[in-house]
């Protein structure tokens, strides 16, 4: 069989839409009202960059949603 190369995003550019994004953001601030907004905004943009080199990205929403909520509830307990 043979694989062909994904094609990679240009530089700077991310392979989600940036709904995907904002929505995460939306929920996980209702979530943790007591996080920072600008906070809850760069957790989700880390939870999402460390999945930049995933080749499956069907789950990938919901794999940074549960990362980025078991950072926030670490970062509020703290």
């Amino acid at each position: 069989m043979t694989r062909w190369p994904r094609p990679r995003p240009a530089s700077g550019r991310s392979r989600r839409p940036r709904y995907t994004t904002i929505r995460d953001s939306t929920h996980l601030a209702a979530a943790f009202p007591s996080a920072a907004r600008d906070r809850v905004d760069t957790v989700v943009e880390e939870a999402y960059h460390r999945f930049d080199p995933a080749h499956v990205r069907d789950f990938i929403p919901l794999l940074v949603e549960r990362h980025a909520k078991e950072s926030l509830a670490a970062q509020v307990r703290a």
